[in-house]
């Protein structure tokens, strides 16, 4: 099953999304835009109550997604670690990770309130030191 996560505020869906990959639904998928985008273009909406299958569901943990601080301590200067503070500049100037790279999660949004596009996300990443030939560590 695909399972598309939508809302009116981004950082509450990307944490939805985010913790359904974390007990295992590997489809999963944010709505570009959100609510609001969707409403905007004017697309098809109900508010009928759905009839919902009941099914059983076994969550797979992965657990690599999240890392013990133990572990992140010693990581601290590793050349294959990028730790990445996404909180916004204000947070990041009051303290943070060493050598941390800050990248504000509402860097990646267009104006339009959809994701930028991956060339433009791709230069953003550089422009900040975020490579791919490094892990990196959200926060």
């Amino acid at each position: 099953m695909h399972v598309v996560v939508y809302g009116s505020k981004l950082s509450d869906t990307a944490r939805i999304w985010w913790l359904l990959k974390y007990v295992g639904v590997e489809n999963a998928s944010i709505l570009d835009g959100g609510w609001e985008w969707w409403m905007k273009k004017e697309r098809p909406t109900e508010s009928s109550t759905p009839n919902i299958t009941v099914t059983e569901f076994k969550p797979d943990f992965q657990v690599d997604r999240v890392e013990k601080i133990g572990l992140l301590k010693k990581l601290l200067n590793s050349p294959t670690i990028q730790f990445v503070d996404t909180r916004s500049v204000g947070e990041f100037s009051g303290g943070r990770i060493p050598g941390s790279a800050h990248l504000d999660w509402k860097e990646l949004i267009a104006e339009d309130g959809r994701f930028k596009s991956e060339t433009q996300l791709q230069q953003l990443f550089r422009k900040r030191g975020i490579v791919p030939s490094e892990t990196a560590v959200c926060y």
